[in-house]
This record gives structure tokens, C-alpha cells and sequence, in this order.
């Protein structure tokens, strides 16, 4: 809501009152996401039968990757706990519940996400010790078991890197 009119100034095409989601299929689609679609903002559920929002592990990562590119809009989701200051409410501070970050060294960015519908859901995006960005996507996982599944997919990532041959 705060954002929609500041989102129909830059984009004219955008609905009223649904820009944002307007912007975030468009750039879905210009990121080449072909298994992604939002139907609202927040991504939860609309009803006990339609998600908010729909996308595969792949698009995910290419998601993520393409957000490496502004890090300072993710740097809240690296610590543990962050100041929020929205545009329509008041400041407070927000705890990550990403269960796996304090497991996880070099730690990029993270999303969490738990619907009724999608089940626990965890991306993450690290640098491993030669600076290369590794992004790990877990869908549909139990609540507490994606952040066992996240780092166990980091390890297995790590030591597939630091076992390649170096060119």
C-alpha cells in the first residue's frame, strides 16, 4: 500500500492499488522466472486452497542472484536481529528467523518463508573461501527441518568447491 503510489509515478501501465504486484511479475519476467507468479505482496496464503505466490527452486536462485546485485537492500537479513523503519508504521526491531544463519560463515543474504500451503521454505546466498556467491534454495521442507537441509546443502556446496580444480 505504501509503495503503490510511488510504483504507478515510475510505471504508469501499473494498477492502482496493485502495483506492486504489478512490478514484481514484470520483473519476474524480465529475470526469465517462467515458474513464477505472485498474486499478492506478502506471499501467504490467499485461502486454504490458493497460494499468495508460486515459484520454483531454480527461480529462486536466479531471484536471489540477481538481488546479489543490490546487497545493501539485504544486509538486514545477515544479522541476527534488525531496525525496520517502514514507510507506514512505526520503527521496530525484527528478528531474523532464519534458525541456520548463525551456522552458516560468509552469509550473503537469506529468506525465510512458511505458508500452510508451501510448507518451510529457506534460500540462502553465501560466499565461499575463494569469493565465489553460492545461492541454496530448500521448498517445502518442514518448518525446523529447512534450516537442517540448508546447511547440509552449504556443506556439500563448499566441499564441491573447494574440491574442484582451479583454473
Amino acid at each position: 500500500e505504501a509503495a503503490d503510489a510511488e510504483l504507478r509515478a515510475k510505471y504508469p501501465d501499473a494498477p492502482r492499488g496493485k502495483a506492486a504486484v504489478w512490478r514484481m511479475n514484470g520483473l519476474a519476467q524480465e529475470l526469465g522466472l517462467t515458474a513464477t507468479y505472485f498474486i499478492n505482496p506478502s506471499g501467504l496464503d490467499e485461502s486454504v486452497t490458493q497460494a499468495g505466490a508460486l515459484g520454483s527452486a531454480h527461480d529462486i536462485a536466479l531471484l536471489f542472484a540477481h538481488a546479489l546485485n543490490y546487497p545493501e537492500l539485504f544486509a538486514g537479513t545477515t544479522r541476527t536481529n534488525a531496525a525496520l523503519a517502514p514507510l507506514n508504521c512505526p520503527e521496530r526491531t525484527a528478528q531474523n528467523t532464519n534458525n541456520a544463519l548463525p551456522d552458516i560463515s560468509g552469509i550473503l543474504m537469506s529468506k525465510t518463508g512458511t505458508t500452510d500451503l508451501a510448507g518451510g521454505n529457506l534460500a540462502v546466498a553465501f560466499e565461499t573461501e575463494n569469493g565465489h556467491p553460492v545461492v541454496v534454495v530448500v521448498l517445502g521442507a518442514t518448518p525446523d527441518g529447512r534450516y537442517d537441509d540448508v546447511k547440509k546443502l552449504v556443506e556439500i556446496a563448499r566441499k564441491g568447491i573447494s574440491e574442484a580444480p582451479q583454473h
